[in-house]
């Protein structure tokens, strides 16, 4: 299937080949459907976490009748804590029934040999599965951090099993590891669960998250399964909804290049949050001035208006700093942060602060720790959420509007950059016309891993509204804003 669209045309909600639409995927935000065994597995923070597995605990879900040729299975597996046995071994399996892998049962499976940092391969399920097949192992590396890998599973036709692990989220580039096996029985057929689950008890403790299976299927193709409602794009290769550079292919909505940033002292190559690098600001005079003009940020100022401000920050100090502001006591608005809170001021038409509000004032944060914040309106509430979780509703239906601001927006210090500089690091930036959902904010933040937007977007973010995307990746010269609204001629979606 291949569909050709023409300029101006905007994309609704295309689905891609339907050969490659999803059979089943979670990303375990809830535990729908799954079943966990003894106290080793447990659902919660959004992921299928495991620690000291017994061989007597495990986690399946019925995924319905598998394909006995062609099949595809993603997920991502995180280890936190190796393994302090030989024996620590975190299996999974297609399998026809949910006993235990060495219970009478067919099917297909692999495994992560915890302590030795091995892995494998294995079809033998009717009996102890061979834990060293053809002789060849992966080696991860536990130390000195977690580990994280996204783990794809191929069977092709009837004999044919592949395992490919990978280092990149969108399964792209040359995988780290693979291994093929093209002697599995033509009777391991009627598979119907899939399975986690460990062999003896090796103190190993991780997570595996965002699985994805594709039935009928040999291959999947790093792009993703339905285009987001009104995309744009400019590049005939829509395998692809953002470019190489990380920049996203957008609706006209975007500020573009007029909201890149001239920054003044912060440090351009800290270590990120996301991405390789964030911007670390001290509280003496760093700070950015984002584009020039007074009135490009003015649909934040108006009540009818929606808008998303969401950001990745690693504070230094309590201190009183200015994290955006465009005013200093006339016309536009601040967000700044006063302790604990985060507080967003609003000033009118030469002079008068008409609308104050912030977070809740319990919360202390860590110096050493990423926080994720995001504030919403929607033209009658303002909300607050500090790592996805919702901790303010305030009902806001007055006109603050402001005309033109006082001063063009900086980030780092009050808009006339008269004090109140920021301390801490910033990554992933992001401005949009519209409220985000709790849903949208909930993939943006990934379980406290983060995602690049433009990740997000393939996670299911819409990309509408989106006005100014800073990844902070940049580590010399200006802040860029990696949200495009270059137009194209035409796009075809296979």
């Amino acid at each position: 299937m291949a569909i050709t669209y023409l300029s101006g045309n905007r994309i609704q909600g295309l689905s891609t080949d339907t050969a490659e639409t999803l059979t089943y995927s979670t990303d375990f935000s809830s535990s729908t459907g799954w079943t966990t065994t003894g106290s080793a597995w447990s659902i919660g923070s959004g992921k299928l976490n495991f620690t000291t597995i017994p061989a007597s605990d495990y986690a399946y879900v019925n995924i319905g009748s598998v394909s006995d040729s062609d099949w595809v299975l993603r997920y991502t597996q995180t280890y936190t804590t190796a393994g302090s046995t030989s024996l620590g071994i975190l299996w999974a399996f297609l399998s026809d029934n949910t006993s235990g892998p060495q219970t009478n049962h067919k099917g297909i499976g692999w495994f992560h040999y915890d302590a030795e940092n091995q892995g494998g391969l294995l079809t033998n399920l009717n009996t102890r599965p061979d834990q060293s097949p053809d002789g060849d192992y992966y080696r991860f590396n536990f130390s000195p951090s977690a580990v994280t890998r996204y783990i794809e599973i191929k069977r092709v036709g009837t004999s044919t099993l592949t395992i490919n692990v990978y280092t990149s989220s969108d399964y792209s580039g040359n995988p780290e590891y693979t291994k093929t096996k093209s002697d599995v029985s033509s009777s391991i057929t009627g598979l119907q669960y899939l399975k986690f689950m460990g062999y003896t008890t090796g103190a190993m403790v991780g997570s595996i998250d965002d699985v994805k299976f594709w039935n009928g299927v040999s291959s999947v193709n790093s792009k993703p399964t339905h285009v987001p409602a009104n995309s744009r794009f400019e590049e005939t290769d829509t395998q692809k909804i953002y470019y190489s550079d990380g920049s996203i292919a957008v609706s006209p909505d975007t500020l573009g290049s007029a909201a890149d940033g001239t920054p003044n002292g912060p440090t351009q190559n800290a270590a990120g949050k996301v991405g390789s690098y964030s911007w670390s600001f001290d509280d003496v005079n760093d700070r950015v001035t984002l584009g020039s003009s007074l009135s490009q940020w003015n649909y934040m100022h108006t009540a009818s208006n929606s808008w998303t401000i969401n950001f990745w920050h690693k504070q230094s100090s309590t201190n009183e700093n200015v994290i955006f502001s465009n005013n200093e006591d006339t016309n536009g608005f601040n967000l700044q942060k006063s302790g604990n809170l985060m507080n967003l001021q609003v000033w009118r038409n030469g002079g008068g602060l008409v609308y104050q509000d912030s977070t809740d004032n319990t919360f202390i944060p860590d110096s050493s720790n990423w926080y994720f914040y995001t504030i919403t309106y929607d033209g009658t509430n303002m909300k607050w959420y500090r790592n996805a979780d919702l901790k303010r509703t305030s009902p806001e239906s007055g006109d603050f509007g402001t005309g033109n601001a006082q001063y063009s927006l900086k980030f780092g210090s009050r808009g006339n950059e008269g004090g109140y500089f920021i301390d801490g690091s910033f990554d992933e930036l992001s401005f949009w016309n519209r409220a985000l959902t709790s849903t949208e904010i909930g993939y943006l933040y990934n379980s406290g891993s983060g995602r690049t937007v433009p990740d997000a977007i393939l996670a299911g973010v819409s990309n509408v509204g989106l006005k100014a995307y800073y990844n902070f990746e940049q580590t010399s010269g200006n802040l860029t804003n990696n949200a495009k609204s270059t137009a194209w001629s035409q796009v075809t979606v296979y």
